[in-house]
């Protein structure tokens, strides 16, 4: 089960007191391998540093080991007293604001049915703060990966809990399951190793995977692995991207039928932009770290064909016509057509 915790928005007025220093360290102390709901970062900047740091490695001739880790509930498991021990450390309110926020937390309660549960667990959803708050909880793990792991920071990614360790070697990889095993139990969190997974991203010159096994200490090593929204293969190739987009448009169009086929040809592009066009918003970045000629056509050629379809018109309407017809702030690159 998992709960949805609607705040009143009195709660939410008194939280708002916490923003601006909450904000404040984000952006100034919080740990540089975390980017989630930090000002000016953003899932785009967290895919650019992966796949930046892997095309390095492949410049190399290196192996990466991406270790992809999910937590079960993340947002739920939070323990309150850990938390608050957490932000008293960083010492990032005063000790009468950290107080009047521990009293926020006690008096929370859950209601299912006719039953109302105080919980001592968890950050509330829907709380303006509580991403804030899970960041700053989840922080030492981070550091205990580069200390204990020697792992650079470079090769560290958090999008609030979504993690993502490039490790050199299968000694580090171990170490890395190692730690993040350990600091789950004591922080009160559940490792889900069955949605975890390890890539090996691996240059395309016809070498054999480097790993042997199937399994790493429960987590399965997989060909490729949907980080973020963007499928990232062990080649970092675009076609495990773009099926999922041809896949997932094809999907909406159908159950959008009933809704485009009364609408307006400007009802149906707004639909395109708002469902179907954020799809390629990681294109952007794979195809940027490889600009080839073929790639550049794949992707034009199924932005071209989602776009005609929401548009219910013919696959034969010429280009230019086309591009008239998408807005240019719909391009997400604008030199793509140039």
């Amino acid at each position: 089960m998992r709960p949805i915790a609607v705040s009143s928005p009195i709660v939410k007025l008194l939280e708002a007191r916490f923003v601006l220093k909450l904000k404040k360290y984000m952006t100034e102390k919080l740990d540089r391998c975390q980017t989630g709901f930090v000002d000016n970062m953003g899932i785009q900047v967290n895919l650019r540093r992966v796949i930046k740091r892997i095309y390095e490695r492949f410049s190399n001739d290196k192996v990466s080991y991406g270790l992809f880790i999910d937590f079960s509930n993340a947002y739920n498991c939070v323990p309150h007293s850990l938390l608050f021990q957490k932000l008293r450390n960083k010492q990032i309110f005063d000790e009468e604001e950290l107080k009047f926020l521990e009293q926020l937390y006690t008096r929370y309660r859950l209601q299912i049915g006719k039953h109302r549960i105080r919980a001592n667990r968890g950050v509330a959803q829907g709380s303006i703060i509580s991403p804030y708050l899970f960041n700053i909880f989840v922080e030492d793990l981070a550091e205990r990966l580069r200390n204990e792991a020697q792992l650079n920071i470079e090769d560290l990614s958090l999008y609030a809990d979504d993690l993502l360790a490039l490790c050199n070697s299968q000694a580090q990889l171990d170490k890395c399951v190692e730690i993040i095993e350990d600091w789950s139990a004591k922080n009160g969190m559940v490792l889900n190793k069955k949605k975890s997974v390890i890539v090996c991203f691996k240059k395309r010159s016809g070498r054999k995977d480097p790993i042997l096994r199937k399994e790493v200490k429960e987590i399965p090593v997989l060909s490729k692995y949907k980080y973020l929204g963007t499928y990232l293969d062990n080649e970092l190739k675009l076609d495990p991207q773009l099926a999922h987009i041809k896949k997932k448009s094809g999907y909406l169009f159908v159950k959008l039928y009933p809704y485009l086929v009364n609408a307006s040809a400007e009802g149906r592009r707004d639909m395109w932009l708002t469902m179907v066009a954020p799809l390629f918003n990681a294109i952007w970045v794979l195809q940027a770290m490889e600009p080839s000629k073929t790639n550049r056509k794949k992707v034009e050629v199924i932005w071209k064909t989602t776009f005609k379809r929401f548009l219910m018109i013919s696959m034969r309407t010429p280009s230019t016509l086309v591009h008239q017809m998408m807005r240019e702030e719909s391009r997400g690159d604008s030199n793509f057509y140039e």
